[in-house]
């Protein structure tokens, strides 16, 4: 019977020969050779980089801040020269007096007599009476 006949094993056979200990040995060096020099390189980076930060940082702040400070004085400057034509080229609007008019005003009273004056209330003489 076919499922109880022994199982053939077959062994994959590769065209590519095994590689020996030792080059198997060679190219793991070469490997970590190209990697400790990669890291070798990026910690020297970051070193310089400290270096140049710490002894030139604080005028690499000033240059930036300086740089920001002349973009927001233009900015400034091109808003008020715009507002500057806006404001001569349209026509002045019909407004009233500069002043206000001292008959149309209401008098400065008292929050309580205000409240009064909202209840219908006869408002209470603000002046002394005349004689005369």
């Amino acid at each position: 019977m076919p499922w109880r006949s022994p199982g053939r094993s077959e062994v994959q056979t590769s065209s590519t020969p095994v590689p020996d200990g030792e080059s198997l040995r060679q190219s793991a060096l070469a490997a970590s050779w190209r990697r400790d020099r990669r890291v070798a390189r990026r910690r020297l980076l970051w070193r310089w980089t400290l270096w140049v930060l710490a002894r030139y940082g604080w005028l690499l702040l000033v240059l930036a801040a300086l740089i920001l400070a002349a973009i927001r004085y233009s900015q400034a400057q091109k808003a008020t020269e715009s507002a500057r034509t806006v404001s001569l080229s349209s026509p002045p609007r019909a407004t009233g007096p500069a002043w206000p008019s001292t008959m149309h005003t209401p008098r400065h009273r008292h929050p309580v007599a205000q409240q009064g004056a909202l209840n219908h209330e006869p408002e209470p003489c603000l002046h002394p009476p005349r004689t005369g």
